[in-house]
């Protein structure tokens, strides 16, 4: 009898692993196929068949973003959340996913989105020696700033960059400035 007990505890310490490891492998699986609209990340259906192309205005305001469908504030902060993960290694993949996040906030009149957007932007154009983009982007930024926390956390943070942009430019008397003004 114990030796039956043994051997099957020896085949659950073998199976258990097994067991939990296929378990991991189908819950994302089972995710996608419980999505309500159908898609998955890329833009493609479950049964293959590739998501309609949606132009701005159509569908509602919706917006095709890298192939996701952005209807909304959260798909748009994913967005730019994505894009903020990598603007300093590759800001040419973030720039277009802060332009794509861009208009899809401009369709939905979303002005953090479109402030955190312009914010990015103004980043990749510094980290890429553009800097009258960079000075163009930020100063519509300040434009889209409300008189709350996040924006006077925005103007601060926009406040420094534009005081780093006319430093590499040479204009010290405009980085002093936005020193200064990021400083209150």
């Amino acid at each position: 009898m114990r030796g039956d007990r043994c051997c099957a505890l020896r085949y659950y310490h073998w199976i258990h692993p097994l067991f939990f490891g296929i378990l991991l492998f189908l819950l994302p699986a089972a995710a996608v196929f419980a999505q309500g609209d159908g898609t998955i990340r890329g833009g493609k259906r479950v049964s293959g068949i590739p998501a309609p192309a949606v132009r701005p205005g159509e569908a509602g305001g919706q917006e095709i973003v890298n192939g996701t469908l952005v209807h909304d504030t959260a798909g748009i902060n994913r967005v730019i959340l994505q894009a903020s993960r990598i603007k300093y290694g590759s800001s040419d993949s973030a720039e277009g996913l802060y332009q794509d996040a861009l208009l899809a906030s401009k369709l939905l009149r979303y002005n953090e989105g479109i402030r955190q957007s312009l914010y990015g932007l103004a980043v990749c154009s510094s980290n890429k020696n553009e800097y009258e983009m960079a000075l163009q982007y930020a100063h519509l930024a300040l434009t889209h700033c409300g008189d709350d926390k996040a924006g006077h956390e925005m103007i601060s943070q926009l406040d420094l960059l534009l005081s780093e942009t006319y430093y590499y430019k040479g204009r010290y008397d405009s980085c002093a400035y936005f020193r200064y003004a990021a400083l209150n």
